[in-house]
C-alpha cells in the first residue's frame, strides 16, 4: 500500500512539475535521489550527496523511471518545438507574418510542433 501510495504522489508531482517552470530542477533532484537509492551502476563508484525526498525508496525508484524518462521526454519535444518555431520564424520574412492571421498562426504552429 505505501508502495503505491509513493508511486501516486511521485506521479503526480511529475505531472504538475512538468506544467511550471522548475520542471528542470525537479526533474533533476528526483533523478539524483533515484541515483541514490538504487546506487551506481560501477560498484567502485560511491553516490555522493543525501537524498532529498524521503519518498523516493529503493522499491518506489524502480517504478518511477520509466514515468521520469517519459516526462522528459515531453520536455524535450517542447524544447523541439520551441526550437522548431524559432527557426520558422528566422527564415520566413516578417513582412509575411505580420499579414498571416491569427488562426493561420496557429495552423502554422500545430505544424511546426507535430
Amino acid at each position: 500500500q505505501n508502495l503505491s501510495i509513493s508511486k501516486s504522489v511521485i506521479f503526480l508531482s511529475l505531472s504538475l512539475a512538468h506544467h511550471q517552470s522548475t520542471d528542470l530542477t525537479f526533474f533533476q533532484e528526483v533523478a539524483f535521489d533515484i541515483h541514490y537509492n538504487m546506487e551506481d551502476i560501477d560498484p567502485d563508484e560511491n553516490v555522493v550527496g543525501s537524498p532529498k525526498f524521503s519518498i523516493i525508496t529503493q522499491e518506489v525508484a524502480r517504478y518511477i523511471v520509466p514515468n521520469l524518462i517519459s516526462n522528459l521526454d515531453l520536455v524535450m519535444d517542447e524544447i523541439e518545438c520551441l526550437i522548431n518555431y524559432t527557426k520558422a520564424n528566422t527564415s520566413i520574412p516578417p513582412e509575411l507574418i505580420s499579414v498571416v492571421k491569427d488562426a493561420d498562426k496557429f495552423t502554422l504552429e500545430q505544424g511546426l510542433c507535430s
